[in-house]
């Protein structure tokens, strides 16, 4: 599978998701805050196949933080996921629809059943990514 950053604040949330992408085969590493998450990404060393960021841990800056991913890690995808409804988080300016119309970006919406985050990433993952961000 691939080696995938998870940014999640809560760590009981954090622990359920790194099992789940570990179950299926997954190499996880976690952050609980947007320094750590930038910190490896900064690292050259370090594989990243995807993000896996939680919307509140990014906020107030959302949207600048995965521009600063991108720009760290191009090509790399990330799966942003919140427990708050999609339409909410765009009409309340937390996300923007530029952000999303990127392909190389997705969201999930919280609570999920393990089986629908395995196959997120299984996406994520198989699609081809170039660094402009379109998917092959």
């Amino acid at each position: 599978m691939g080696t995938i950053l998870v940014l999640e604040h809560e760590p009981s949330v954090l622990a359920v998701i790194h099992a789940i992408l570990v179950r299926n085969g997954n190499e996880v590493v976690g952050a609980t805050n947007v320094q750590a998450a930038l910190d490896f990404c900064k690292d050259a060393g370090q594989r990243v196949d995807a993000i896996i960021a939680d919307v509140m841990a990014l906020w107030p800056s959302t949207d600048n933080v995965a521009q600063e991913m991108f720009r760290l890690r191009p090509g790399v995808p990330i799966l942003l996921i919140s427990g708050h409804r999609l339409e909410d988080l765009i009409e309340r300016q937390v996300i923007s629809p530029q952000s999303l119309a990127l392909r190389r970006v997705r969201f999930l919406q919280k609570p999920f059943r393990p089986g629908l985050l395995r196959d997120e990433i299984k996406r994520l993952l198989d699609a081809k990514v170039d660094a402009a961000g379109q998917c092959e």
